[in-house]
């Protein structure tokens, strides 16, 4: 899932109050020394303000408009800590003067104490007159900002409760990532499918693949293959959504509806070795290994990869041609001639046209390297087995019984081996005719 950048704009607030002697309850000198502090501000001489109010507040005329004037000027200066000071001043000659805790919130913020700011941003809200529903949202968006989730998520329920109709839908998108904090994912649910129905453009894509990665997060597999069909219908030439198609029908093992969606992708984009080798593997599953093999030859043809190798001898084992898949191995051992996975598959592959004597000779050189392959071991008996060389099918079986993958296998051939033994007692070194072991390799 994508993260959504929380973004809060605001500016300081200004009185709003003409500053004038006639207000009454401005004391003259007050009113004085803000109308010059506001000339100086109008010609942005910030510096001449401060100085102008500092100087002033020592003669004993404490007036909240004076105090919050100050902080504003602090704010402009950047001078965020005195700004607070400066507000927090203002509050106590005038606790309900809604701009003071406004602009200490933005402070607080501009200080990165955002549980402050949203306290601040609360208390703004409630003595405030007008009841901005905005001043709640900034509230929740500190409290989350905080990485407090709890009073975020009660503060932005309030302004559900109180303002339902004014939320705004960059809002709901805070609120997603609030209760997605909370561990609230289906609470998460309805609003990502309202962003994802209401939003536009590069805003809706992201919500759409919030969406469903939502659905598959909570186990609603079916609903997430669902919307991603829709999302095909809506939008067939988006890549991301056949890719996610893909991914979905594969994990409800539609393997041939993944292999149209993936096809699709490829069109689209193109598709990387790891997505040729994924659609390889898809081919070979639902039996077109001629498909199969063509991709792995083309990532080989490109970029040579051992792995790639041992599926492309798959592929053309499932289209009967052993002797072209022992090519491609002996291509990668000629290229890697230690590589046990490409010796065993060689091993392997022998086995299957009955070359029973180059079989044996492949395990047993295998197992000279790694004494430790059970299953080269188990390899090398049943090789030596159907190449009528009972004793030392005899000798490899009794390693393999050691090992616990081939254990059972391997007693089963111990019996059988016994048995042709008691009746003849011969040299490991001469042939005898015992009819031989099938196993597939």
């Amino acid at each position: 899932m994508r993260i959504l950048i929380l973004t809060i704009c605001f500016s300081v607030l200004s009185s709003g109050v003409g500053i004038s002697a006639d207000r009454g309850r401005i004391p003259l000198p007050a009113a004085n020394a803000l109308n010059k502090t506001h000339a100086f501000l109008e010609k942005d001489q910030i510096a001449e303000a401060i100085e102008t109010l500092a100087s002033f507040n020592g003669k004993g005329h404490d007036h909240h408009l004076v105090f919050f004037t100050l902080g504003n000027c602090y704010m402009l200066a950047g001078r965020f800590e005195e700004a607070g000071e400066t507000y927090l001043k203002a509050i106590e000659r005038s606790p309900d003067y809604a701009p003071a805790w406004f602009n200490l919130a933005k402070g607080f913020f501009e200080l990165k104490q955002y549980h402050k700011a949203g306290d601040a941003f609360v208390n703004a809200y409630d003595v405030s007159t007008d009841k901005n529903p905005e001043t709640l949202y900034y509230a929740s968006a500190a409290y989350f900002t905080a990485r407090q989730p709890k009073p975020a998520l009660d503060t932005f329920n309030r302004l559900l409760a109180l303002h339902e109709g004014a939320v705004k839908l960059d809002w709901k998108a805070t609120l997603v990532q609030i209760l997605l904090a909370s561990d609230k994912p289906r609470d998460a649910l309805p609003v990502i499918e309202e962003l994802a129905q209401q939003t536009e453009g590069k805003a809706q894509k992201q919500w759409q693949e919030v969406l469903l990665y939502q659905y598959l997060s909570l186990g609603m597999n079916r609903r997430a293959l669902e919307y991603a069909n829709e999302l095909t219908m809506k939008d067939p030439l988006e890549p991301q959504w056949w890719k996610g198609l893909a991914h979905l029908n594969l994990l409800e093992n539609r393997n041939e509806d993944a292999l149209v969606a993936l096809t699709v992708y490829g069109h689209l984009t193109g598709l990387s070795v790891e997505e040729k080798i994924l659609m390889a593997d898809i081919s070979l599953s639902i039996d077109i290994p001629v498909q199969s093999a063509k991709l792995l030859e083309e990532i080989l043809s490109e970029k040579w990869d051992i792995k790639v190798v041992e599926k492309l001898a798959g592929s053309y084992l499932a289209l009967h041609k052993t002797e072209d898949a022992l090519k491609w191995v002996e291509k990668g051992l000629r290229r890697d001639a230690g590589n046990e996975d490409l010796i065993m598959l060689k091993g392997n592959l022998l086995y299957a046209m009955e070359a029973f004597p180059d079989a044996m000779a492949v395990f047993g050189d295998l197992v000279k390297r790694d004494k430790t392959l059970g299953k080269a071991w188990l390899m090398l008996g049943y090789a030596a087995w159907n190449a009528e060389y009972i004793e030392t099918a005899y000798k490899a079986m009794k390693k393999a019984v050691t090992f616990p993958g081939q254990q059972k296998s391997a007693q089963e051939a111990l019996l059988k081996l016994d048995k042709i033994r008691s009746r003849s007692r011969t040299s490991s070194s001469v042939p005898l005719s015992s009819g031989g072991q099938s196993q597939s390799a």
